[in-house]
C-alpha cells in the first residue's frame, strides 16, 4: 500500500510522541570537523541522545529520527567544529557578556502594564528589533510553529473591538458583555478591549497540544524585551478569549486551522511607572 512504500533511500522515521515536531534526521557537515577535539560534549548535550562518541575519536550519528534541531550540539562545541546540515556553526553568534543577575531582575521589575497609549504609530525599526529577540523564545519541542498577526489597520481594529463586544453580549448569565457594551457604546465611547492601543500583536499557531503554552512564553519575551524600546504592552485577555470561542472573530481574523494563542496591545505609553510594582512574597514548599 502506499503508507508501506517508501522511495528508495529514504530514512526510517522512528515513531514520535504526539505532539512532538518532525524533523529530518541530522547530517554532520564535515566541513570544520578537523577542528574537533573529541570532547564528546555534542553527544552528552544532545536531549535525544542522537549521537555516539567513543573516547579519541569524533562524534558519529547514533539514531536522529528524534532530532529536535535544537542546536544545542552545535553551540555547545568548544572548538567549533560540530556544524550539521542546515544548522552550520558560522549562523550562530557567540552569546558576549554574560547578563547579570542585577541586570535580570530590573528586566523583570520594571515590566509595568500599560493601558494608556499615545497616538503615534509604533516605528517599524522598533517592531523589527523587538520581533529579532521574541524569535528565541523557547518553544516545546523546539517546533518553532508560532506566527504572529500585527493589527493596526484602524476598520480592522474597530472590527475586533465589536466582534469582542458581541462574544461578550453572548456569554449567558456574565456581566462581562454588558460591561464591555456599556463602555463602548457602539462606538462612541471608549475602548473596552484594546484600551487604545493602535497596534496589537496576536500570536497564533496551528491547533496542537503546545499552542498556548508556546505563545504565553513568546509574548512574556516581548513583556520584558517590550520596555527596553520605550513600549508598553498589557495582554488583551477579552480579545483573546473571544477568539478562541467566537467563531464570527475567528473567521474575520485567523487564517485556517489556526488558533490565537496571545494577544498583547502595543503602543507607546502615555506615562511611566516611577516605581516597582508591590508582589506578595513567594510561596515555595522544598522537598
Amino acid at each position: 500500500s502506499s503508507n508501506t512504500q517508501r522511495k528508495r533511500g529514504a530514512v526510517k522515521r522512528k515513531e514520535q510522541p504526539a505532539g512532538m515536531m518532525m524533523h529530518e534526521p541530522p547530517v554532520i557537515d564535515p566541513s570544520n570537523m578537523d577542528l574537533c577535539v573529541h570532547c564528546g560534549l555534542c553527544a552528552k548535550e544532545c536531549p535525544m541522545n542522537c549521537f555516539e562518541h567513543t573516547t579519541g575519536q569524533q562524534p558519529k550519528v547514533r539514531d536522529g529520527s528524534m532530532c529536535l534541531k535544537c542546536s544545542h550540539c552545535v553551540t555547545v562545541c568548544p572548538a567549533g567544529a560540530m556544524s550539521l546540515v542546515g544548522v552550520e556553526v558560522a549562523k550562530t553568534e557567540p552569546h558576549g557578556t554574560p547578563c547579570t543577575f542585577a541586570q535580570a531582575e530590573q528586566l523583570v521589575k520594571q515590566r509595568h502594564a500599560a493601558r494608556n497609549f499615545k497616538e503615534e504609530p509604533i516605528p517599524k525599526e522598533k517592531l523589527e528589533k523587538l520581533f529579532s529577540v521574541v524569535r528565541y523564545a523557547q518553544t516545546a519541542g523546539n517546533n518553532q510553529g508560532l506566527r504572529y498577526l500585527l493589527i493596526s489597520t484602524p476598520e480592522v481594529i474597530h472590527k475586533c473591538i465589536q466582534l469582542t463586544v458581541d462574544w461578550g453580549l453572548s456569554l449567558e448569565n456574565n456581566p462581562i458583555g454588558k460591561m464591555l457594551a456599556s463602555i463602548w457604546d457602539n462606538g462612541k465611547g471608549k475602548d473596552p478591549v484594546f484600551r487604545g492601543a493602535h497596534t496589537v500583536l496576536v500570536a497564533i499557531a496551528k491547533k496542537n497540544d503546545w499552542g498556548i503554552i508556546d505563545g504565553s512564553i513568546a509574548l512574556a519575551t516581548a513583556e520584558l524585551v517590550a520596555p527596553t524600546l520605550g513600549l508598553g504592552t498589557c495582554w488583551a485577555g477579552f480579545f483573546q478569549n473571544a477568539a478562541l470561542k467566537y467563531e464570527p472573530l475567528q473567521k474575520e481574523v485567523l487564517p485556517d486551522g489556526y488558533a490565537c494563542v496571545g494577544a498583547l496591545m502595543v503602543g507607546e505609553p502615555l506615562w511611566h511607572h516611577r516605581r516597582v510594582a508591590v508582589r506578595k512574597p513567594v510561596d515555595v514548599t522544598y522537598l
